[in-house]
C-alpha cells in the first residue's frame, strides 16, 4: 500500500507499509540521491544509549535549617564560587562531548540500519576517492557507511530529516525526535 505525501521543505516521498506493518518511505537528498528510509530495530536505540556515559552534575554541600549537612546537584543558579563555576564549565564540556558521541552513534545506527540506497557508478565513486587520496575500506559495510556519509547525506538538512524520519518510523517518542532534530544544523 503506497501513499503519496509531501514533506515540508523536502521532495515528495512515497510512504509504504509491508505485509508485517513495517513502514518505509522514499526521500530525495539535497544531492539528488533517492534513498529508502525505514525504522530501526527497536531495541538498538536503548543499546546505543547504554554505550555513552554522561557525566554526573557537580555537587555542593550546605546545612539546612536544622543544621543537617545536605548534598545537592548544582544548576546554573547555584554557582557561587569560582570553583563551582569551573566545575560547572567542566561538566558542560563533558556533557557536550557525551551528547555529540551519542548523536554520532545514533547517526551511524540510522545510516547502517535505516537508510537503503541503490548504488549507481559505485566503481566510479571508489575511483574518485582514490584520486582525492581518501582510502576506501575493503570491508563492504564500512565502504557502504563511507558512501552514505560522503555521497548520500550531503547537508545538515539531510541528516536532520533522515534521523527524524527513521526515529519516527521506529516509533520513538516525538519529544526525543525533536531533541535529535535540534542537535543538527539546518
Amino acid at each position: 500500500m503506497a501513499k503519496r505525501t509531501v514533506q515540508k521543505n523536502s521532495k515528495p516521498v512515497d510512504m509504504q507499509e509491508d505485509e508485517l506493518g513495517l513502514k518505509s518511505e522514499k526521500y530525495i537528498t539535497t544531492g539528488g540521491i533517492e534513498i529508502t528510509l525505514s525504522g530501526l530495530p527497536p531495541l538498538m536505540v536503548p543499546m546505543i544509549a547504554g554505550l555513552v556515559d554522561y557525566p554526573d552534575k557537580p555537587t555542593y554541600t550546605f546545612k539546612d535549617g536544622a543544621g543537617v549537612e545536605v548534598t545537592a546537584e548544582h544548576d546554573e543558579k547555584s554557582l557561587i564560587t569560582d570553583e563551582d563555576k569551573l566545575a560547572w564549565a567542566k561538566y558542560e564540556e563533558e556533557y557536550d562531548k557525551a551528547d555529540n558521541l551519542m548523536t554520532q552513534k545514533l547517526l551511524d545506527l540510522v545510516l547502517m540500519e535505516g537508510v537503503a540506497v541503490s548504488i549507481e557508478n559505485f566503481e566510479r565513486w571508489k575511483h574518485q576517492q582514490e584520486i582525492i587520496g581518501i582510502p576506501v575500506p575493503e570491508d563492504v559495510d564500512e565502504m557502504m557507511m563511507m558512501y552514505k556519509r560522503g555521497k548520500v547525506i550531503r547537508s545538515g538538512k539531510d541528516i536532520a530529516h533522515v534521523m527524524r524520519r527513521c526515529m519516527e518510523l521506529t516509533g520513538v517518542n516525538p519529544e526525543e525526535v525533536t531533541a535529535i532534530k535540534k542537535s543538527f544544523p539546518d
